[in-house]
């Protein structure tokens, strides 16, 4: 068995430009969109869209109405990402 070491550097979400900051939102909304269901924080958005048909529009509805909170629930998780907003915890994972 051989063990190796690598250094990363991790930022917050606040450390990072501002391209990649959407970057990350856009992931993490594009990651509930797949999970989300009624009870979802996000669901007023697939409503809207419903009604409007254009649900095509979804993530940006989310990105537009919920920016906030999605960057308070990442801020409350001290979620941590690489220089180009990849996150840390995803890397993580890879070593398990």
């Amino acid at each position: 068995m051989k063990t190796v070491t690598k250094t990363f550097k991790l930022y917050s979400f606040d450390e990072l430009d501002e391209g990649v900051q959407n970057k990350v939102l856009f992931d993490w909304i594009n990651f509930e969109i797949e999970i989300m269901n009624e009870d979802s924080l996000f669901y007023d958005c697939v409503v809207e869209m419903e009604d409007m048909r254009t649900p095509w529009f979804l993530a940006e509805c989310i990105y537009e109405k919920h920016r906030e909170d999605i960057i308070g629930i990442i801020d409350a998780n001290d979620c941590l990402f690489l220089k180009n907003g990849e996150s840390f915890e995803t890397i993580a994972s890879l070593g398990e």
